[in-house]
């Protein structure tokens, strides 16, 4: 949880580079493709972005408008039939220029971002992992000495003559009986 809650704020400035990494291609995107892929163009017919017309249209997955050119590029961010998208805007613009875009935004993506994402939250776990690490030897170091302490808190009575009794895994320090004791008591 702790390591979560150490993330939250690098997850965020993450997300708002991401967005805005994706914002400009999508821009460039609306800029090159907007208008190009539409239900019946002729140039997109015949293809795997064409037989996909059914239920699960790619046709709304496009760079018509900004929030589509958004979609379209996280669906290429997941890698989700990135070839079926690529291709049909290859097709749609008639040039084989627009897969320099495409390969452009997997770089800049997939390779680039979400390798930092990955690096943000590798270096949490190890920061965390360090930390805890850390405690553990500290606690280790203390109980030790505590117990140092008390062993030699038990010798030393010992070697005055009281006697030592453990308690329920405490040690009990009792005084040496006296002339005028007439009982031993805890000290």
């Amino acid at each position: 949880l702790q390591t979560v809650g150490s993330l939250l704020p690098l997850l965020f400035r993450f997300l708002r580079m991401l967005f805005f990494a994706a914002l400009i291609f999508a821009v460039i995107g609306v800029a090159s493709f907007g208008g190009l892929v539409y239900e019946k163009n002729p140039a997109l017919a015949g293809g795997a972005y064409d037989a996909a017309n059914g239920a699960y249209s790619y046709l709304p997955v496009n760079f018509n408008d900004i929030s589509g050119g958004l979609v379209v590029l996280l669906a290429l961010l997941v890698q989700n039939n990135w070839f079926v998208l690529q291709d049909a805007h290859v097709a749609a613009s008639g040039t084989q220029w627009a897969r320099l875009f495409f390969v452009a935004w997997w770089v800049t993506g997939v390779c680039v971002l979400l390798n930092v994402l990955v690096s943000f939250v590798l270096e949490a776990f190890d920061t965390e992992w360090k930390r805890m690490q850390e405690d553990e030897e500290s606690i280790r170091q203390r109980t030790s000495s505590v117990i140092e302490g008390t062993a030699l808190h038990a010798v030393d009575a010992i070697s005055q003559g009281a006697a030592v009794s453990a308690e329920g895994g405490r040690v009990v320090l009792l005084r040496k009986q006296t002339s005028d004791d007439s009982h031993f008591s805890e000290n």
